[in-house]
């Protein structure tokens, strides 16, 4: 009997799910699905710790299964390569989306879905480490093989579109974001309910491209040299990480600056706009916030790298009120 061991992971705004089918009998308990659930719950409550732990122990079950060289351990791969993403362990995390991506390409066509989510994953990971090239023919692939698969008009490219346009838009490309995000939006309206709330987040990443574009905060090249639109108090959808509360926003801003210096995790971030909040008999506090993420699960990567350096970190949400703790 087959039971479908599904989902693929992806950071394509929300989860791309793509069923893997495996064989396991009826009548016992499988280790490899416990294994694969349990990492998916974790996944889903953002305890990436524990995900990784279960993703780990699901691989070595696999390849027991299967043996090296099984294109079925691909999914296996990817999942743990996107949770260690996601805990900023990025050169472990590459060389698990390069395995995925090589059992991927043994099975040509079988599955294009699967193998586009993996090379946005690696595109992602490639944006983090300034590699914007390798990235760029990346999302190339992957847009065509979605394309192939879906059609030019499925809201799935918009996923893909979106983060290719913030790909641009950290290269200093706006006008080339700008048409990237456009088209994303489009696809969504003309798929999506007219009230889901990813329209919504590309509404408003829109208005943020369009703020950098009259602003003149990107100019092609000169990405490190400019004002960003965090710094040039443009508001932006998704999530930001809380590491610390201050009295005034100067003393915001010189925090931050001193994380900025202090933590490697942070450097290829900037810190947005502090964040004034009132607190009941003790004033206005000013937070310091890096960001922003378009997903929840990208922040909560961040906050669990933090407090393996014993910083206190909260995920908030741009845009909304007071957030919980995160984790």
């Amino acid at each position: 009997m087959a039971i479908a061991r599904a989902a693929r992971l992806g950071a394509l705004f929300w989860l791309l799910a793509i069923a893997v089918a495996m064989a396991v009998s009826a009548q016992s308990a499988d280790p490899l699905r416990e294994a694969y659930d349990a990492g998916m719950r974790a996944y889903r409550a953002d305890d990436l710790e524990a995900a990784a732990r279960h993703f780990e122990r699901a691989l070595a079950l696999a390849r027991e299964r299967y043996g090296e060289g099984d294109p079925r351990l691909a999914t296996d791969f990817n999942n743990l390569a996107e949770v260690y993403r996601l805990l900023g362990r990025l050169e472990e995390a590459e060389k698990l989306y390069l395995e995925a991506l090589s059992l991927d390409r043994q099975r040509g066509s079988a599955d294009p879905g699967a193998t586009a989510t993996t090379l946005n994953n690696l595109a992602l990971l490639y944006r983090a480490k300034k590699r914007f090239e390798e990235a760029e023919d990346l999302y190339r692939q992957a847009l065509q093989l979605l394309e192939g698969n879906l059609g030019p008009n499925h809201p799935d490219l918009a996923r893909l579109l979106n983060n290719w346009a913030m790909l641009k838009l950290a290269r200093g490309e706006p006008q080339a974001a700008l048409e990237l995000e456009r088209r994303a939006l489009e696809l969504a309206r003309r798929g999506l309910p007219a009230d889901h709330p990813q329209i919504r987040v590309l509404e408003q990443n829109i208005e943020r491209i369009r703020s950098a574009v009259a602003r003149g905060a990107y100019e092609r090249g000169q990405q490190r040299t400019v004002r960003s639109p965090q710094s040039a108090g443009i508001p932006v959808a998704g999530y930001a990480v809380h590491l610390a509360s201050m009295t005034s926003e100067g003393a915001a801003r010189a925090a931050a600056r001193e994380l900025k210096q202090r933590h490697d995790f942070l450097r290829p971030l900037d810190p947005l706009p502090p964040q004034p909040v009132q607190i009941a008999g003790k004033g206005t506090f000013w937070r310091v916030l890096f960001g922003p993420f378009a997903d929840r699960r990208e922040a909560s990567g961040l906050c669990a790298r933090a407090r393996a350096q014993g910083l206190d970190c909260f995920v908030r949400e741009l845009g909304a009120g007071p957030g919980s703790r995160d984790g």
